[in-house]
């Protein structure tokens, strides 16, 4: 854990700076795929000389699921990075401006210090409701950060069969299309429809194979130029979107031991209630760790992580009359604890 009390500790001096640190940002609306997207190019070796930091509002459900996918590869939370004893307040997108940058100089300051290994690259899987502009921005407008950090590429995922859907309602979902350098559709090619909203959204921003993410194991490029300048231009306003004004909230609950069937009744009511997205994480006895889900009121596979030992968590990203539905329907199992 890097705590905020290692900003007192001496930094070490050089005698030249070093070099900029490529910068992805993985971005996307809830369910949308970022994690897979991740783990898969974990798997496949491109993600070796990087540190992942993942905002993980279910607690280690996305970590565990990047890391299970290439054993050895440094994952870790923003939430453990910042500390317990910190004003970090859960997620980077519920958190004050400047919550992103002060993450940043704090992993700075603990490898200039030498009390964790250097890292070639930095990739963050941001959280669901994150606007990539604003996180991007806290770095191109710092004074230190620009020139310890480059832009290497801001990654919107999008989910293929709902993603039309969620670019019509949610404001959110539009302002990380706006603000891509690439865009990646998941669980399969884009429909027409969404493949017209993108362009209408971002028409600079190219819809990317997977595989061409993060470059080779050995470094990362930066941004071209015309994908820095969009990103720029997200970024300083030129063709940013309105606001986000939409009532999604998040829910998060402690989450006890769970049998598979009682993970599947969870997953059948919240799916039932037509939630936006749940992503859970919890032991199961005498199996190890079981990551499960709901995108868009539909149920996700069941991941089994076996071997390994699983804190649970549970959250739940909703809005409206879905959500009092899916509230009403999680309060039914004692096993999950509802937070604040």
């Amino acid at each position: 854990m890097v705590r905020p009390a290692d900003a007192a500790a001496p930094v070490a001096v050089t005698g030249r700076a070093p070099p900029p640190i490529p910068l992805s940002v993985v971005a996307g609306f809830p369910g949308a795929g970022k994690t897979t997207l991740l783990a898969r190019a974990a798997a496949a070796g491109r993600l070796d000389d990087a540190l992942v930091v993942v905002d993980d509002a279910s607690g280690e459900a996305d970590r565990l699921m990047i890391a299970h996918a290439r054993p050895g590869l440094r994952v870790m939370t923003a939430q453990a990075i910042a500390g317990e004893d910190s004003a970090f307040a859960g997620c980077l997108c519920c958190t004050a401006r400047g919550a992103f940058a002060a993450l940043l100089e704090q992993l700075l300051r603990a490898v200039d210090n030498r009390r964790m290994p250097p890292f070639a690259r930095l990739a963050l899987e941001a959280g669901g409701l994150a606007d990539p502009a604003a996180l991007a921005g806290e770095v191109l407008a710092h004074p230190y950060l620009s020139k310890r950090f480059v832009m290497a590429e801001a990654i919107t995922v999008v989910d293929g069969p709902s993603g039309a859907a969620a670019l019509a309602r949610w404001p959110e979902a539009r302002a990380q299309v706006a603000a891509a350098s690439s865009l990646a559709v998941s669980r399969g090619d884009a429909p027409p429809a969404l493949v017209a909203a993108l362009s209408a959204l971002n028409p600079a921003a190219p819809v990317t194979p997977e595989t061409a993410f993060f470059g080779a194991p050995s470094g990362a490029a930066p941004l071209g130029d015309a994908a820095r300048r969009g990103l720029y231009a997200a970024v300083f306003g030129a063709r940013r979107p309105a606001p986000p004004v939409s009532d999604i909230q998040l829910d998060r609950f402690t989450c006890g031991p769970l049998s598979p069937a009682m993970i599947d009744d969870i997953v059948s009511a919240v799916a039932a209630a037509g939630a936006l997205r749940l992503k859970g994480l919890a032991q199961v006895e005498g199996e190890g760790g079981a990551l499960f889900g709901v995108v868009a009121g539909a149920a996700s596979p069941v991941v089994r992580l076996r071997g390994e030992s699983a804190t649970g968590g549970v959250a739940l990203w909703s809005a409206g009359a879905e959500r009092a539905a899916a509230l009403r329907a999680l309060a039914g199992f004692p096993a999950l604890r509802r937070k604040g």
